[in-house]
């Protein structure tokens, strides 16, 4: 049984345990004196809750606090550097239940009732209903102008609907009432009722869809959907204006339908939040910061969405920049009308390329006028060969300073160290800079 992981997993609290925690033991037969990790799945988010190591008989015992009782957990073994030799496996927890989801490059055997068995039959059933559903889908793009055929295809999606939902019927009469058919009731919603033959508009791409279930913020089909349509927006030429006024909408229509479910709501803010601050695009940071958390939505409670938006609130216009940390001149020894810090990279390709443009724009200048302080983010900066005028220097403390997480950053200051404006390239210093 070399190839088979065997594994059995019980789930509980302890008495002797601290008030909240909770204790998941397991056996994994094959694995003897392994590491494994415990992840557990808030909304998009990923992250370790434990780690432990096998014993010789491949005995593993977790410990980790309440708030990750409930919701989906992954174990994972990892075997050597490369990501395609780890094996995992997928649990969904609601109480005291285990339920079992088959793992990536294993086979797994496990003693069960009859919870943990239905969900596991359901699992499988749901897997090759979709992938024979996505098949004829794509077989009715390509075949749609034979009617005769088309018909046949379409008769053969509508039997795999049908199959689809007695495959969740039958996944109810077997469970009973139990806690765990919130979620999946909550999955069920997003199976299609016609066929899906085109992306759906802007327009019409969350109708029908129900987002007041609680239990959705323990899924994270919520930011895969979010992340199609927001393809819908991105995918096209626009020009910037086009784009903010595009994202812009994209955020109010993905954010209108959770406005009944608070934790759903902040959880897919902080996804937004995060996908636009890897972007760089600090107008839509500060259009999601203005509309929805100016009337105190989000509270201390929240310490990670909370820290996020300190960052965007503290590079605004008027407010004064952090200092630099760095073996250079402080800010306030710079006597220029103006300072331009600029964050880049010899390892950022963008950076490289346009390194000259922004010497040659700066130059325009007297030094008296403007003085440029840049901060790298890596070593290497002789390669680009910048200006003896400017003040140049490597410095990562700096950067988490000024919350800069790409590159090239561009923050113009006065001369009494506050925010100017944040540009998004040198070609704004002449909306700004006033001689």
């Amino acid at each position: 049984m070399s190839n088979i992981l065997k594994l059995i997993l019980c789930f509980f609290t302890l008495p002797f345990f601290a008030e909240g925690q909770n204790y998941l033991k397991g056996k994994m037969p094959n694995f003897p004196d392994q590491l494994v990790y415990l992840f557990s799945y808030e909304g998009y988010q990923s992250m370790v809750v434990d780690s432990a190591r096998t014993n010789g008989r491949g005995e593993v015992v977790f410990k980790y606090e309440a708030p990750y009782q409930h919701g989906f957990l992954r174990l994972l073994v990892s075997q050597g550097n490369s990501p395609e030799n780890s094996v995992y496996l997928d649990i969904a927890v609601e109480d005291s239940a285990v339920f079992f989801s088959e793992g990536k490059l294993i086979t797994t055997s496990f003693s069960a009732g009859k919870l943990n068995i239905a969900f596991y039959d359901l699992s499988h059933t749901l897997s090759k209903l979709r992938d024979q559903r996505y098949a004829l889908e794509e077989a009715m793009v390509v075949f749609e102008e034979d009617k005769s055929f088309f018909r046949r295809l379409n008769k053969q999606w509508k039997k795999n609907r049908k199959m689809t939902d007695e495959a969740y019927q039958g996944f109810y009469s077997k469970i009973g009432d139990s806690p765990f058919s919130g979620l999946i009731r909550a999955m069920e919603q997003w199976e299609p009722k016609e066929p899906e033959l085109e992306e759906p508009s802007r327009e019409d791409f969350w109708a029908g869809k129900s987002f007041d279930d609680p239990v959705l913020l323990r899924w994270n089909m919520i930011s895969q959907k979010t992340l199609q349509y927001f393809s819908l927006y991105a995918k096209e030429n626009l020009s910037y204006d086009e784009a903010m006024r595009g994202y812009r909408l994209f955020v109010s229509r993905t954010i209108e339908p959770l406005e009944k479910n608070t934790p759903l709501k902040e959880n897919t803010l902080e996804f937004l939040v995060d996908g636009f601050t890897q972007m760089g695009i600090e107008e839509i940071l500060d259009y999601i910061d203005e509309r929805y958390f100016s009337d105190g939505l989000c509270g201390d409670e929240n310490e990670s969405l909370q820290q996020k938006l300190e960052a965007i609130r503290a590079l605004k216009p008027g407010n004064r920049a952090p200092d630099l940390v760095w073996d250079g001149p402080n800010l306030q020894d710079i006597k220029s009308k103006y300072t331009l810090v600029i964050f880049f990279s010899p390892e950022c390709p963008h950076c490289v390329e346009h390194f000259p443009d922004w010497v040659n724009t700066a130059g325009k200048y007297d030094s008296n006028v403007l003085q440029v302080v840049a901060i790298s983010l890596d070593e290497g900066i002789e390669k680009l060969s910048p200006p003896d005028s400017w003040f140049v220097g490597v410095s990562e403390p700096t950067a988490d300073a000024f919350k800069i997480r790409s590159t090239p950053n561009f923050i113009l200051l006065d001369n009494q160290q506050k925010i100017v404006a944040r540009m998004r390239d040198m070609d704004e210093l002449k909306k700004h800079v006033v001689l």
